[in-house]
């Protein structure tokens, strides 16, 4: 009894002790990379969704996937004047991705135009999502943060999220 309680209290302190890589991340877990290239060399941009990422004029902003579990992806913007756009969506809905411990990297490289701040969610489900599923609690939460792109929390919907903001140039 002693050795099973010994047992059951090791476990715990070592799963207690996972952290997330890039705030992203958890051992095993879904994870997305976003890299940012222009004139400069590239660079990973910042995992942290309450710090904006400047970018730089001509700059050009790649998602990579590590979807896990996860098949379908949906990736979606918002700037601070609550416009959302669809940036990887597939007829109104998610992008079928397929479930890989491999990085998928979405086609095309992104580049946000205009001034201000972009907000960019990136939600990993098991089923398709559509983007009106997507985008009522993303302009709710716009509302709850005053429209300051940095204090967007997680939406109220099922899989993993995963959120970048940009400063566009």
């Amino acid at each position: 009894l002693a050795a099973g309680l010994t047992l059951i209290v090791g476990v715990q302190a070592v799963l207690s002790r996972v952290e997330p890589v890039g705030g992203t991340r958890v051992k095993g877990g879904a994870s997305v990379q976003v890299v940012v290239a222009g004139q400069g060399p590239q660079r990973d941009a910042s995992a942290k969704s309450d710090v904006a990422e400047a970018l730089a004029p001509g700059e050009r902003v790649r998602i990579g996937l590590t979807p896990d579990a996860w098949k379908y992806a949906l990736v979606v913007s918002i700037d601070d004047a609550g416009e959302i756009t669809p940036i990887y969506v597939d007829n109104g809905r998610s992008l079928a991705v397929g479930a890989s411990k491999e990085v998928v990297w979405l086609p095309e490289s992104l580049e946000f135009t205009g001034k201000g701040m972009e907000h960019v969610v990136i939600l990993l489900s098991a089923s398709p999502i559509t983007l009106d599923q997507l985008a009522g609690p993303l302009r709710l939460a716009f509302q709850d943060a005053h429209g300051d792109l940095t204090k967007l929390g997680s939406l109220p919907l099922p899989g993993e999220q995963f959120h970048r903001t940009f400063l566009k140039p």
